[in-house]
């Protein structure tokens, strides 16, 4: 086992408790109340009654705060306690189910092709339901067995102390043996639930599986075969079912022997009490009473260990899942920050589409103000072939939005560089090769940008620059 499942799981449930971590203390102290309230301040009230009856000393003047006592403490303790524990521990159960669902569901998208290829998917949906489930088992035990039951002992023993200590010391030695006990059985018991978790994971998967693929169960005519192993893994199931089962019958039968000897000698001990006269009714009264609580309480410690078994086998798969690191992270996390700044090309090149070599494909550099975008367009050389016109335009180009006039110049390409910013902030028509004067039928002012279709390594633009008849798109790129 690559990770103590155990101490694992444990780990795992309280941190995804702690979604809330005020309820969380709400869940686990709320029941100490509720217990010590509810359960035997109630019971002490009506003990000091009866000792008021026993010397005869009882009437409504003198006794009604005893009766008002004991209805606040039944209306604090079951009424308003356990309702503020339901509460607290509904909302941390939901929310941390839903902490550990999100947190099963990015593990498993972060596992690479190979993880899932190796795994039934059936199967895996499987485990994250049982693993969600052992959650709510888990905290349900705490909040109402494992908690009442500490509560109880711990209160009985105390309060028996002040009224009949020797008793008071073998309840709580006769409770701390039954808890030994159950702890001894649970790790005799531990395996046996774990094969029985896989057994039942297993059958779960296969049902799954052949569910999802009952097209090519069918398409090759293998149901006999499939039901075949559906009985095999059904008897599997249940044999490793009925080995907890004989398991838990062995030990349960000591559990019941030590209740019945702490019952016994609660009674035992009152009747000698009694005979002595160093004991009165309410005091004996409140003995049995706490005995009868404390002994039901431990009886249900049987189904705390049961529930413990279970929630450690049904956890431990996915347990062990989410303790395996990813080997191939297939998503990533990496997000794409905007900020604001210029978007300086350092050099593009521009030409045509056209088999004949244009003049105007030639390198030229340029600086891009923020928010703006480039765009080339032209004609050919073969189009005039004696003067060709470079028309280069630089505007924040919108859908269906002109780009600047294009402009030429009689001079040679450097001057007319030199003549400008070497931004070139506007609209200009430079290039290095010869500039000549472009005739409005060539490139009418204004042109506009009608679509931009990408290349391999280019953009294309295709532009209603009302070209001469011949002319086709220009290209450009830059970096």
């Amino acid at each position: 086992m690559a990770v103590s499942t155990s101490t694992a799981t444990l780990r795992l449930f309280w941190d995804a408790a702690g979604v809330t971590p005020a309820r969380r203390v709400v869940s686990i102290v709320g029941p100490v109340f509720a217990v010590g309230i509810g359960q035997f301040l109630g019971p002490f009230v009506i003990s000091l009654l009866l000792t008021r009856i026993q010397s005869g000393t009882v009437s409504w003047e003198s006794s009604w705060p005893l009766v008002v006592g004991y209805l606040l403490s039944q209306i604090l303790g079951t009424v308003i306690g356990w309702r503020v524990v339901l509460w607290a521990a509904w909302t941390m159960e939901v929310r941390g189910m839903a902490l550990l669902f999100q947190r099963v569901f990015d593990h498993l998208t972060e596992q690479s092709i190979g993880f899932h290829a190796n795994r039934f998917s059936g199967a895996l949906v499987s485990q994250t339901n049982k693993l969600l489930g052992a959650f709510e088992m888990f905290w349900d035990t705490i909040v109402w067995a494992l908690v009442p039951i500490v509560t109880g002992i711990l209160v009985a023993t105390v309060v028996l102390a002040f009224v009949m200590w020797p008793y008071a010391v073998f309840l709580f030695v006769m409770s701390a043996a039954f808890i030994a006990l159950v702890f001894f059985a649970t790790r005799r018991m531990r395996d046996l639930t774990v094969a029985e978790a896989h057994a039942a994971n297993r059958m779960t998967g296969f049902l799954a599986d052949v569910m999802t693929n009952i097209a090519a169960v069918k398409a090759q005519g293998s149901e006999p075969d499939e039901r075949q192993t559906a009985g095999e893994v059904a008897e599997i199931r249940t044999a490793r079912d009925l080995d907890v089962m004989r398991s838990f019958l062995t030990f349960s039968a000591g559990y019941s022997s030590v209740i019945t000897i702490i019952n016994t000698g609660a009674v035992a001990a009152a009747v000698l009490a009694a005979g002595n006269a160093t004991i009165d009714i309410g005091a004996i009264y409140l003995a049995v009473t706490y005995t009868l609580t404390v002994t039901g309480q431990l009886w249900s410690i049987n189904e705390v260990i049961r529930n413990y078994n279970k929630v450690i086998g049904d956890a431990h798969e996915m347990v062990e899942i989410l303790h395996q690191p990813a080997t191939v992270r297939d998503r990533q996390h990496t997000e794409l920050v905007v900020t604001q700044g210029a978007i300086s090309v350092r050099t593009s090149r521009s030409g045509t589409t056209a088999s004949t070599t244009s003049p105007c494909s030639r390198t030229s550099t340029s600086t891009s103000r923020p928010g703006r975008r480039s765009a080339w367009s032209g004609s050919p050389a073969a189009a005039r072939p004696r003067s060709p016109a470079c028309c280069c335009a630089s505007r924040t180009c919108r859908k269906g939005a002109s780009v600047s006039t294009a402009r030429t110049s009689r001079r040679s390409p450097s001057a007319a560089c030199a003549a400008r910013s070497p931004t070139f902030r506007r609209s200009h028509c430079c290039s290095t090769g010869r500039c000549a004067r472009t005739s409005p039928t060539d490139c009418r002012a204004r042109p506009r940008i009608r679509s931009a279709t990408p290349r391999p390594g280019l953009t294309r633009w295709t532009s209603s620059n009302r070209c001469r008849t011949g002319s086709t798109p220009w290209w450009g790129s830059g970096g």
